[in-house]
């Protein structure tokens, strides 16, 4: 058996910011002197990226549980349903959920759950309903017992209230928002903008399927500039599987931008810190852009298409944490157009730099965060082994079709 104080788990699967939150926040506890293990996969992503040699690493992989002995267990809620298909039954523990993501304690089925997301909440429900609900059921009850337990907090308000319109009768109100990375860089306020000067839009994070809509978003709004080009010059700093996607937008609409793809961390942020005028991010990019003083704008996020209408909003505005919100019919109620985002850059860069820098100070910094997961890890009452009995159950045969037939299909590629 294992015996450690703090275990976190996330199985990686590739360079993005949940990896890097435990990376840091495993630091951070280590540093402050626990003894800390981390459960990756055998990618190790997370483990690359620890810098305190101090934390000690376990590899996992599905269906074959490792037995631990743990002071406190630290989880995603995106293995709400099979973290007991890594971790031993058996193994000690006070459980800490951390949802990350408005959909991880939800299910979504395989290749057009976020299309149906994107359709309507009531839509995704009424198909798990029908067609899973095992899957459902397990994470409802799982829900239950955690929130019961007082194992299971949010990031942000749009986590909590996205499982709150799914689950009915799931409230959630207890809060650890993401830290922001420390940064060595200098911020950025004196910087100020002349009526003539080209302005730099920078766009800052993974190309993937809720963020690029939110990208295009933008293509098409700088496009509606006459002489868009010469007024508004674009950066991109990130790139997934969505590249091709907006590479069509661009000449589709025929912006011209610079695709850096993903850089790293170091690098994109000295970019980000002597080039941008205003950026465009959420989650942990958000932070960092605004921890640079760099005026910016929380990107909307979305599984489709966003309408004409939609407004921009400061991410310093942002309620209860949030990192990033999904489009809603009402989302151009407040905000700003690209015409009054470049007037408030002309006029009072200084102001808006100044509010980021702010706004991600009191609200994000590493040791606040820390303090509240000491916090609630030590105040949970939800043992390991209890939940992993709770989430015993059988997967639909959908599921594991779906597997079955993913699995051959690997072996067929391989083999050919």
């Amino acid at each position: 058996m294992i015996n450690t104080e703090y275990l976190l788990f996330y199985p990686s699967v590739e360079v993005g910011g949940a990896e890097m939150l435990f990376a840091r926040l495993a630091d951070e506890l280590a540093n402050l002197g626990h003894k800390v293990t981390v459960l990756d996969s055998e990618k190790k992503i997370i483990f690359k990226h620890i810098q305190n040699e101090a934390v000690e690493l376990i590899v996992v992989s599905e269906g074959d549980p490792v037995l631990i002995k743990s002071k406190y267990i630290l989880a995603f809620a995106s293995h709400i349903a099979n973290i007991a298909r890594y971790i031993h039954k058996d193994s000690l523990g006070r459980l800490l959920f951390w949802n990350v993501h408005p959909l991880n304690g939800i299910y979504l089925p395989p290749i057009i759950g976020e299309k149906i997301f994107h359709i309507g909440i009531n839509w995704l429900k009424s198909v798990n309903r029908f067609f899973f609900q095992e899957e459902d059921d397990v994470r409802k009850v799982a829900l239950a017992y955690l929130i019961k337990n007082r194992a299971f907090v949010c990031m942000d308000g749009e986590c909590s209230d996205t499982l709150s319109r799914y689950y009915a009768g799931i409230r959630i109100g207890d809060y650890v928002p993401v830290p922001v990375p420390k940064l060595s860089l200098d911020v950025t306020h004196d910087r100020s903008i002349s009526l003539n000067d080209t302005v730099t839009f920078l766009w800052y994070g993974r190309l993937c399927d809720f963020k690029c809509y939110g990208l295009i978003y933008l293509i098409k709004r700088i496009a509606s500039f006459k002489n868009a080009n010469s007024l508004i010059k674009l950066i991109i700093v990130g790139d997934g599987p969505y590249r091709k996607t907006v590479q069509k937008a661009l000449k589709k609409f025929n912006v011209e931008a610079s695709l850096l793809g993903t850089l790293p961390n170091k690098e994109a942020l000295e970019l980000i810190a002597t080039n941008a005028d205003i950026a465009f991010a959420m989650g942990t990019a958000a932070l960092e852009t605004s921890a640079l003083g760099i005026p910016t704008i929380l990107a909307p996020a979305s599984f489709g298409p966003i309408k004409n209408n939609y407004r921009f909003n400061w991410f310093y505005n942002t309620t209860h944490y949030n990192l990033g919100s999904f489009v809603k019919s009402n989302s151009n109620v407040e905000g700003l157009t690209i015409e009054e985002l470049l007037f408030e850059l002309r006029a009072n860069f200084a102001k808006h730099s100044n509010l980021s820098s702010s706004y991600v100070e009191k609200n994000h910094r590493m040791d606040h965060v820390v303090k509240l997961i000491e916090y609630f890890a030590a105040h949970s009452t939800m043992d390991f082994s209890n939940f992993a009995n709770i989430t015993q159950y059988k997967r639909p045969f959908l599921n594991r079709f779906s597997k079955y037939c993913i699995n051959k299909f690997n072996v067929l590629t391989k083999i050919n």
